[in-house]
C-alpha cells in the first residue's frame, strides 16, 4: 500500500516537487537582485577595465570554444542514449529513449547556461573588486570590508544561478516524467521517471568534466607559463593566466557542483525505491539548503576599512553556520510534516544532520592541513633549508591529510547506514551538497579576489599593499577549504550513485573472493592514476604552447593579450580529449566486457583510489601556494608553481571523475539487469575500439610536429 505525505491530503509527484521548484525560481530571483547591486559599484579607473574587459574577452571566447567541442559529443550521446532506451525500454514504453535523451540535453543546457552566466558576471566583478580595495585606501584603512562585499555578492550570483537553474529543472524533469504513464501505480511512475532522470545528471557531467579538464589544463598551463615570464617587462601570458583563473574557479566549480547536486538528488531519489515520502524529501532538503543559503549571504559582512585576513574568515565561516543552522532547522520542520511516524522521521532527519557536520569537518580538516599556523610555518621552516626538505616537508603534509577526512567519510558512511539504510547515505550526501549556494559563493569570491588582486597590482594605482595581501591570503585560504569540501562532497555524492546503481541492478554483496570482482577492484584504483598523470603532462604541453606563442611576440615586440589565450583555448581542448574519453568509455569497456559485478567493483577502486590521489595532491598544492603568500624564499617559487598544477588541474579534475564514471555506471544500469558475466563479451570491445580510435586520431592530428619552446634567460631563471 502507497502511503502519503503526513501534510498532504494526497501524496502526488507535484507535491514532491512543488518546494524545489518554487525555491529554484526564487534563487533565480535572488540572483538577479544580488547582480543588480554588484553593478552599482564603480569598476575603477581606465587601466583596470582594460585588464578586466580582456579577461572577459578571452573566457567568453573558452566557453565558445567549448561549445564547438561539446556539440558533436553531446549530439553522439544523445542519439546513443534515444536509441538504446527505445530498443531495450526499461518500463516497455516506447517513449522511454526520448524521455532519456531530453533530459539528457536539458541537464547539459542548463549546465552549460549557469557556467556562462557565472563566467560573464565573475569576470565584470573582477574590476569592481579592485576598485573597492582602491576605494578603502582612499579612507582610513584597506577597504578588504567592501571587497569582500563585493566578491561575496558576485559569488552569491553565481552560486544562486548555478543551484537555481540545477534544482528547478530537475524538479520540474521529474513531474513532466511522471506524465503520459496513467495505468502504472505512484511507485512506478517515479521509478520509470528516475531512470530518464538519470539522464539530466548524464548531461550535467559531460559539461563539468568538459570544463573542469580542458578550464584546469586552460588555467594551470598559463600559469606555468606566466610565471616563467615574468621576469619580463611585459608579460604576454598575463591575460591568459586570468582568463584561467577565471575559467577554472567558476566555471569549473560551477558545472561541479551543479553535477553534485543533480546526481546526489537523483541518487537518494532512487534509493526510495518509489516511496513518495523519501523522493519528496530528497528535493524537499536541497530546497532548504537555498533558502538557507539567502539567509546565510546577509550575514557576511565584515567592517569596510581595516578587516584583517582572519575578519573577513570569520565572516566567511559565519555566513557557513547560519546556513547549515537554518538547513537543520527547516529539516526538522520539513519532516514534522512528512512522516507519520515521529522515529522514522527523526532518523532522516539526523542523517541530514550528519551530512551537515560532515561537510564543516571535511573543510575544517583541509584547512588545517593547509592553513597559515600548521602548513605555512612549517613549509618555511623547511624551505629556509633547501628547496628539496621545502618539497618532501609539502608531500609529508598533503599525504598525511587524507586521514581525518578518510575517518570523517567512513564514520558518516557507517551512521547513516546504521540508521537509515541506503537512503540515510543518499540523503546525507543531498545534505552536504544543499548548501551550495553559499559554499559555491565562496569558491567564487576567492577567485574573484584573485584576479582583483591581479588587476589592483598590474595597474598599480593607490598605496594598497596592506589590503592587496590581506585579500590574497584571505582567497588563498577559501579556495583551499573549498578544494577540500568539494573533494568531499564528491566522494560522499559517488557512494550514492554506487548505491543506485547496485539497487538498480540488483547487487546485494560483491563478492571479494570473485577474480572479476578483484580485477575490477585494480582497474579502478589504476584510472585515476592514468587520468592524473594525463592532467599533468597536458598542463605542461598547455604551458609550452603559450610560451611559443609568447616567445613569437617577444622577439617581434608586439605584444597581444589575445595570442597566448587563443593558444591556450586551443591546447586545453585538444588535451582534454582523451581524458573525458577514457574516463567516460570505461565503466562500459568494463561493465559490458565483464558485467555488472566487475563494474561495481571498479567503481569502488576509483572512488578510494580517486579520493586518496585528489585529496593528496590537492592539499599538498594549496601548501604550497598558500606558503607562497607569506615569504620569498627560493624555494617557494618552484612549489608554489608545481603546487598549482597539483591542485587547480589534477586535483580537481579527480573529484569529478569519480562522478563522472559512477553516474555513467547508473545511466545504462538498467539495461544490465539481465546480464550476466562474461555474457556479452562482444560487445565491450565497441567501447575499447573507441578507445584506440580516438587515441591514435589525437595523436596524429595534435601531437605530430608540435613546436617546442626555446628556453631563454627568463624562463631558465623562473
Amino acid at each position: 500500500m502507497e502511503r502519503s505525505l503526513a501534510g498532504f491530503s494526497e501524496a502526488g509527484h507535484l507535491e514532491a516537487m512543488s518546494f524545489a521548484a518554487i525555491s529554484a525560481f526564487v534563487a533565480l530571483f535572488v540572483a538577479m537582485a544580488l547582480k543588480s547591486s554588484m553593478t552599482s559599484h564603480p569598476r575603477g579607473n581606465e587601466r583596470m577595465n582594460s585588464l578586466g574587459d580582456s579577461v572577459q574577452k578571452g573566457s567568453k571566447s573558452f566557453m565558445a570554444k567549448q561549445q564547438k567541442f561539446l556539440l558533436p559529443l553531446l549530439l553522439a550521446i544523445y542519439i546513443t542514449l534515444v536509441v538504446l532506451y527505445s530498443i531495450e525500454s526499461p518500463s516497455t514504453d516506447y517513449t522511454d529513449g526520448l524521455r532519456i535523451g531530453g533530459c539528457f540535453v536539458a541537464g547539459a543546457i542548463l549546465s552549460a547556461i549557469a557556467t556562462y552566466a557565472g563566467v560573464s558576471v565573475a569576470a565584470d566583478a573582477n574590476v569592481r573588486v579592485a576598485q573597492a580595495l582602491n576605494d578603502g585606501n582612499e579612507g582610513t584603512g584597506t577597504g578588504t570590508g567592501k571587497a569582500l562585499y563585493v566578491a561575496i555578492t558576485a559569488g552569491s550570483v553565481v552560486s544562486f544561478t548555478v543551484s537555481g537553474l540545477c534544482l528547478g529543472g530537475i524538479a520540474i524533469l521529474y513531474y513532466i516524467m511522471t506524465v503520459g504513464r496513467p495505468d502504472d501505480s505512484i511507485a512506478e511512475q517515479s521509478i520509470f521517471a528516475l531512470e530518464a532522470l538519470v539522464g539530466f545528471g548524464l548531461g550535467a557531467s559531460s559539461v563539468a568534466v568538459f570544463t573542469r579538464f580542458a578550464g584546469g589544463i586552460f588555467a594551470k598551463g598559463s600559469e606555468l607559463s606566466a610565471t616563467m615570464l615574468s621576469n619580463e617587462n611585459e608579460n604576454p601570458a598575463w591575460i591568459a593566466e586570468k582568463v584561467g583563473e577565471n575559467i577554472s574557479g567558476i566555471a569549473g566549480t560551477g558545472a561541479d557542483y551543479f553535477e553534485s547536486l543533480a546526481a546526489s538528488i537523483i541518487a537518494a531519489a532512487i534509493l526510495a525505491g518509489g516511496d513518495i515520502v523519501l523522493i519528496s524529501l530528497s528535493f524537499w532538503v536541497a530546497a532548504a539548503g537555498i533558502i538557507s543559503s539567502m539567509v546565510g549571504f546577509f550575514f557576511i559582512r565584515a567592517a569596510a576599512n581595516g578587516s584583517s585576513k582572519n575578519d573577513l574568515l570569520y565572516a566567511l565561516y559565519k555566513g557557513k553556520m547560519i546556513t547549515s543552522t537554518l538547513l537543520i532547522v527547516i529539516s526538522i520542520a520539513i519532516v514534522m510534516v512528512f512522516f507519520e511516524s515521529a522515529g522514522e522521521g527523526y532518523t532522516a532527519v539526523s542523517c541530514v544532520i550528519i551530512g551537515q557536520f560532515y561537510g564543516l569537518l571535511i573543510g575544517h580538516a583541509t584547512e588545517y592541513f593547509t592553513s597559515h599556523n600548521f602548513a605555512v610555518e612549517s613549509l618555511n621552516k623547511a624551505g629556509a633549508l633547501s628547496a628539496s626538505m621545502y618539497m618532501i616537508k609539502a608531500f609529508g603534509i598533503g599525504a598525511l591529510s587524507v586521514l581525518i577526512p578518510a575517518v570523517i567519510i567512513v564514520a558518516t558512511a557507517l551512521a547513516c547506514l546504521y540508521l537509515a539504510g541506503l537512503y540515510g547515505v543518499a540523503i546525507a550526501a543531498v545534505s552536504v551538497i544543499s548548501t551550495l549556494s553559499t559554499n559555491l559563493a565562496c569558491d567564487a569570491f576567492a577567485s574573484i579576489s584573485k584576479n582583483a588582486v591581479s588587476i589592483v597590482a598590474e595597474a598599480g594605482e593607490g598605496d594598497n599593499a596592506e589590503s592587496v595581501g590581506v585579500l590574497d591570503g584571505t582567497a588563498s585560504a577559501v579556495a583551499a577549504t573549498g578544494r577540500g569540501f568539494a573533494m568531499g562532497s564528491s566522494v560522499i555524492t559517488s557512494i550514492s550513485l554506487l548505491l543506485a546503481f547496485e539497487a538498480t541492478v540488483g547487487i546485494a554483496v560483491l563478492n571479494i573472493n570473485s577474480p572479476t570482482v578483484i580485477g575490477g577492484l585494480l582497474v579502478g584504483a589504476t584510472l585515476p592514476y592514468v587520468f592524473a598523470a594525463l592532467v599533468f603532462l597536458s598542463c605542461q604541453k598547455a604551458a609550452e604552447a603559450i610560451l611559443v606563442d609568447a616567445q613569437k611576440q617577444l622577439d617581434s615586440d608586439s605584444i597581444t593579450t589575445d595570442g597566448c589565450v587563443n593558444a591556450a583555448n586551443v591546447v586545453s581542448h585538444q588535451e582534454m580529449i582523451l581524458p573525458c574519453l577514457y574516463v567516460s568509455m570505461s565503466p562500459l569497456i568494463v561493465g559490458i566486457l565483464v558485467g555488472p559485478q566487475a563494474l561495481a567493483a571498479m567503481l569502488v577502486g576509483s572512488i578510494a583510489s580517486g579520493f586518496l590521489l585528489g585529496s593528496t595532491l590537492s592539499n599538498t598544492g594549496s601548501a604550497l601556494t598558500h606558503a607562497s603568500k607569506y615569504t620569498k624564499l627560493g624555494s617557494t617559487s618552484v612549489g608554489s608553481t608545481v603546487g598549482c598544477v597539483m591542485n587547480g588541474a589534477v586535483g580537481t579534475a579527480l573529484a569529478t571523475l569519480i562522478k563522472l564514471m559512477a553516474i555513467v555506471s547508473l545511466t545504462v544500469s538498467p539495461l544490465m539487469g539481465a546480464w550476466t558475466e562474461w555474457g556479452q563479451w562482444y560487445f565491450g570491445f565497441i567501447p575499447f575500439g573507441v578507445c584506440v580510435v580516438g587515441t591514435v586520431v589525437v595523436a596524429i592530428s595534435f601531437w605530430m610536429n608540435v613546436e617546442e619552446p626555446t628556453p631563454t634567460a627568463a624562463t631558465e631563471e623562473a
